[in-house]
């Protein structure tokens, strides 16, 4: 037995229905059904809690650490599908997810992800029902950052081909973002894209180390604005941002992506503070 707590709502109502449509009397019938509906809740939530502290004595897991689980389960699939996107499979891209799963996690449960992950790699795994049951089972901070983590995943290797390319505009599709969400995350990274000519590699390769001009476009391009917006139209975007990206937007995830979140919204932090510096020179 394992109550969603989205689902909870459902027996009250049912409760509150039956009770009204059984008493004749028209004060019982509705402040007698409100009492019952709220009885009804908190049995439902007491019963949850009981359940889930018998559950961590005897398996030692928190229920936020199950998030993390399916969270991490449905970002495998998907770095599966970047993997063989070009339609082969590198031992070079298998090897820097190993990395990054074992310097996220401890020993055992990396080890356990990373089977999980080359399991994926042999299954036919269909892109419309993972991201359907990633719009029904995540907010949309969640999906955001999940978003993000399969972008550093797809460019660990400091390149993005136009397969990757295309599969991640399809995602963003799925996932129902604007297409500047994309972009806006593709701008935290260093990377070089196939269709960039050699003459512009230099530039990429070395962004985080620019300064001037080039700066100011990317934090542009971070915060989904123009260039040219406004001092107020930077702080709204950074607002909006911030509801989304705000790391305890995924506590619910567990330490480790909570962490990685920190990691992305301080990105967006000094992509702001750059913005607010050059619009008030």
């Amino acid at each position: 037995m394992n109550f969603r707590y989205t689902n909870l709502w459902i027996a009250p109502l049912i409760g509150f229905i039956s009770f009204f449509l059984l008493n004749e009397d028209p004060y019982l019938r509705f402040f007698g059904a409100i009492i019952i509906t709220t009885l009804v809740l908190l049995i439902l939530l007491i019963t949850q809690s009981i359940f889930d502290f018998i559950r961590t004595l005897i398996f030692g897991e928190q229920p936020f650490l199950r998030r993390e689980k399916k969270f991490v389960h449905q970002l495998l699939k998907l770095a599966a599908l970047i993997t063989k996107v070009d339609g082969q499979i590198l031992t070079s891209e298998q090897e820097k997810i190993k990395q990054r799963l074992f310097s996220d996690f401890k020993t055992e449960k990396a080890q356990k992800y990373y089977e999980s992950y080359l399991n994926y790699l042999q299954e036919d795994i269909n892109l419309k029902k993972v991201c359907k049951k990633i719009n029904q089972e995540f907010t949309r901070s969640s999906k955001n950052h999940l978003f993000y983590l399969l972008i550093e995943l797809a460019i660990a290797d400091g390149e993005l081909s136009k397969a990757e390319i295309k599969l991640l505009q399809t995602l963003c599709k799925q996932f129902n973002f604007p297409p500047q969400t994309l972009i806006s995350i593709l701008s935290l990274f260093n990377y070089k894209s196939e269709s960039q000519k050699d003459s512009n590699k230099h530039r990429y390769n070395n962004q985080k180390k620019s300064s001037g001009r080039t700066d100011v476009y990317e934090a542009y391009k971070i915060l989904n604005v123009t260039n040219g917006t406004n001092m107020q139209g930077v702080k709204k975007a950074y607002r909006k941002l911030a509801k989304i990206h705000h790391p305890d937007k995924v506590s619910h995830l567990g330490p480790v992506i909570q962490e990685k979140a920190k990691e992305k919204f301080q990105l967006i932090n000094q992509a702001y503070e750059k913005l607010i510096i050059h619009l008030s020179e």
